[in-house]
């Protein structure tokens, strides 16, 4: 289903042929609630870089990080998050502490991690995060949320469009399809994280 076809959906749903554009509207604040509300594996990114600056930018629409690793020597370092002052009480001084970074902190003014002890030299970095999908913006475009869980976002949708068409008495009923809609896919997708993996019980027991 692409952008055009929910706005569609969405003007059935409502018996509302007059919302035009708005629709749209609705669709992307809906998409931005459901990823505010919940780390979804369809925001799962992975970026590497390699620097010896003291700072990593920040990927567009980041939202959270997973884990920030160094790959040296044929292995994965992990660093720590730490607060931007913490870092600093720590390493303060940028040019005599020097050596392979184990703690980063968010920049927020440059949109930058800060790494620390300062880089003494090239490190490969490999970021792990969840991003912001980007928002619907022609009828053509698709996503991972109109390909395949269309259904969290009509409902979303339809709860935003709400207050905008003074239908608040619909709420209760948008909001419980898609309570229902969401627990279905969050049980999808733990099923799915677990799907195929042993777990060894204290003793040894694989099962």
């Amino acid at each position: 289903m692409n952008f055009g076809q929910m706005k569609a959906l969405i003007a059935n749903y409502l018996s509302r042929d007059d919302i035009g554009s708005v629709s749209g509207i609705f669709i992307n604040l809906a998409q931005k609630r459901i990823e505010r509300e919940h780390n979804w594996k369809c925001m799962e990114k992975r970026q590497t870089t390699s620097t010896s600056d003291a700072y990593i930018s920040i990927p567009p629409r980041f939202k959270e990080h997973k884990s920030l690793m160094i790959f040296e020597g044929g292995r994965y370092y992990s660093l720590m998050k730490t607060s931007y002052d913490h870092a600093l009480s720590v390493y303060p001084l940028e040019s005599d502490s020097r050596g392979m970074p184990l703690i980063f902190a968010t920049v927020q003014a440059t949109n930058e991690f800060l790494v620390r002890p300062t880089p003494d030299k090239v490190y490969n970095y490999d970021l792990y995060y969840y991003q912001y999908t980007a928002e619907l913006t022609e009828d053509t475009d698709t996503n991972w949320w109109t390909d395949v869980a269309w259904d969290v976002l009509l409902y979303a949708s339809l709860g935003e469009s709400a207050p905008y068409l003074m239908a608040d008495e619909r709420l209760i009923t948008w909001k419980a399809l898609y309570d229902v809609a969401v627990a279905r896919l969050k049980s999808v997708e733990r099923a799915e994280e677990f799907s195929g993996a042993q777990f060894i019980r204290p003793g040894g027991v694989v099962y």
